[in-house]
């Protein structure tokens, strides 16, 4: 996320959007996704 978009996001969180994003997980027809990205615990020293 930091690399393409400037946000500091926690590696765990960002995990379910690596999963949409990568085509491993699929949403079924009608189905609605919510991916929560939250940054409180990422380490900036690690950007």
């Amino acid at each position: 996320m930091w690399d393409h978009r400037r946000l500091a996001v926690e590696h765990g969180a960002a995990t379910a959007l690596a999963a949409l994003t990568g085509g491993v997980y699929a949403p079924a027809e009608g189905e609605r996704v919510a991916v929560v990205l939250c940054g409180a615990n990422a380490d900036p020293s690690s950007l």
